[in-house]
């Protein structure tokens, strides 16, 4: 999606937008067949906590960085989350965060801290 189509979008359009990102993002995880790393799940995670918070520019941030390979493409990397770490998390936690941010109202105002 193009920067002015996003733009154009209104808050419940970027909310659905991301629901399905991060749905997709979870059933890739689903297909790689292993455990997701720290930073995927962090970023997972992020993604999920900034969309439930209304702010979806943040949170389209975090879901583009999930699957970034090597320090090189992340962005920031922070220092106590580690790129290729396992993570006992599992997927269908994952989900069923997703379910429940599915049924939240949007965010009328962004909600920061």
């Amino acid at each position: 999606m193009t920067a002015r189509a996003w733009r154009q979008l209104t808050k419940a359009e970027k909310k659905e937008h991301l629901e399905q990102g991060i749905d997709g993002v979870i059933d890739e995880l689903e297909r790689r067949g292993r455990p997701p790393t720290e930073w995927e799940v962090a970023k997972l995670i992020g993604a999920i906590d900034s969309t439930r918070r209304g702010l979806f520019n943040y949170a389209a941030t975090q879901l583009a960085d999930v699957f970034a390979t090597n320090v090189a493409e992340k962005p920031w990397p922070n220092s106590e989350t580690k790129a290729n770490a396992p993570i006992n998390v599992e997927i269908s936690e994952l989900r069923a965060e997703l379910d429940r941010l599915k049924f939240e109202a949007v965010a009328e105002h962004p909600i920061f801290g």
